[in-house]
């Protein structure tokens, strides 16, 4: 019996053996098999790019997708197969024939263009080329225009630089090229804005470019950004661009392009926008009709163009003055104007002469609204200490205030009280004052907050 066991234990330490080393063989085989297929990848990839390069330099087509290998998973049997890649040519010509049109079948629509520009992504590199070839030309969709339901991120007037759902096709190319990111992706941006007809696609590719490179942008690519915008800029303005009948990409087309102007504080265009900053707009009604008076006529009206001013402050500071007083005597102005050139010269109450000029105006006229008498008495008091405090909050306001300012700003507060006697506006100078001496120290300055209000508390 005992033989018989010996027997039995040494054939099965036997087979285990021959199982083992029969693994390892399969294993070896197996990682041999998968090196290869790796290495053979590798070079259709390499040959592939190669050609992709020599192709976009030549200006011709990009070469077709090569067909490519799998690499087999260790754990599993071996198995070989060969599948095409999808080629970025097609996926383009889908989202640009993909028609966004209300009704049931609105949301697939919505899904097949997302996707679509996921497969775009997920191609990578090899679909720069044909991405870069497509914005030279004018061919464009727009995807959102009618979703406001599924919203893309973006806003009028503001910049992001991601979307689920793109506005339009163009910017969905831009936000692709900077996902799939390197530097051949941001040459395809760069490249792009000379093609770039909208101020929101100037926005969004200085936005990009901005924040894929950042140590290169301010050499490399500001430049670029800056020139196209201003050619776009010296452009004839198309005639009230906010009105209803503009498309949404199109309506703040100069505001995305004076707010990159304003960001890189760069102040050759002053002369320009001095020139736009006052607009003549029709009047419209809430249907987006042009009004008109009893004799058919259009109304018209002035105004400041938004978006030039801010520029105009920005680059200028209290430069801007001189420019805005010779305005502000204008008969034909009107007060919403004026209002407008206070509230900048609110900016610079103490450290500009003309501005103490516009508010010191308009204190006097509130000082009179404080002495009337009769029965207009409480609601002209009312509107005389409103306006008071708030150039008083102004004059207060801040946080890291430069000591020069501050001791402007006091000079002039000691010149505004010598022209009243009202316990309550001497009362809210008090505390103007305490607020500018405190600001003057470090420790305190941390712990305030920006704003600042000059009431006494009990009004508040």
């Amino acid at each position: 019996m005992k033989i018989v066991i010996s027997i039995l234990v040494a054939a099965g330490l036997s087979a285990t053996a021959m199982f083992v080393v029969m693994h390892s063989q399969n294993r070896v085989a197996l990682d041999e098999q998968a090196e290869a297929l790796e290495s053979k990848l590798k070079k259709q990839s390499g040959k592939y790019r190669r050609n992709m390069i020599s192709a976009r330099r030549s200006g011709g087509d990009p070469p077709p997708m090569a067909e490519v290998t799998q690499r087999p998973q260790p754990a599993q049997q071996v198995k070989v197969t060969v599948v095409r890649d999808q080629n970025p040519q097609d996926v383009l010509d889908m989202l640009a024939a993909q028609e966004m049109k209300p009704g049931p079948d609105q949301m697939r629509q919505v899904r097949q263009v997302i996707q679509n520009f996921e497969n775009l992504y997920d191609i990578g590199d090899p679909a720069l080329p044909y991405i870069a070839k497509l914005l030279t030309t004018s061919r464009e969709v727009t995807y959102d225009e009618n979703l406001r339901e599924i919203s893309s991120s973006m806003r009028d007037g503001q910049m992001v630089t991601d979307f689920l759902l793109p506005p339009s096709l163009r910017m969905g190319l831009y936000n692709t090229v900077r996902r799939i990111g390197g530097r051949e992706a941001e040459m395809v941006l760069a490249e792009s804005l000379q093609y770039a007809q909208r101020g929101v696609e100037v926005a969004y590719l200085g936005r990009a470019l901005e924040r894929m490179a950042a140590e290169r942008f301010t050499k490399t690519y500001l430049p670029v950004v800056l020139d196209r915008t201003k050619t776009l800029l010296k452009e004839p303005p198309v005639e009230d661009q906010k009105s209803q009948s503009a498309g949404r990409l199109d309506k703040q087309h100069r505001n995305y392009l004076w707010g990159v102007m304003r960001q890189h504080k760069d102040d050759s265009l002053v002369d320009l926008a001095e020139t736009q900053l006052m607009v003549t707009r029709k009047s419209r009604g809430r249907d987006g009709k042009v009004q008109v008076d009893k004799e058919g006529k259009e109304i018209e009206y002035k105004s400041f163009d938004n978006a030039v001013m801010g520029y105009l402050t920005t680059v200028l500071g209290d430069r801007i003055m001189p420019m805005l007083s010779e305005l502000y005597d204008q008969p034909d102005l009107g007060d919403r104007n004026r209002s407008t050139i206070r509230q900048v010269a609110a900016t610079h109450m103490g450290t500009n002469p003309i501005a103490n000029k516009i508010v010191n105006s308009r204190i006097a006229e509130s000082l009179q609204l404080l002495a009337t008498t009769g029965e207009k008495q409480r609601e002209n008091r009312g509107r005389g200490i409103g306006t008071i405090n708030y150039y008083l909050s102004r004059l207060g306001g801040g946080r890291n205030v430069e000591a020069t300012t501050l001791n402007a700003r006091k000079q002039y507060l000691v010149s505004l009280r010598a022209q009243t006697t009202d316990k309550e506006v001497l009362t809210m100078m008090d505390k103007v004052d305490q607020r500018l001496t405190d600001m003057a120290d470090p420790e305190k300055a941390k712990k305030m907050s920006s704003r600042f209000d000059a009431r006494p508390e009990r009004r508040r």
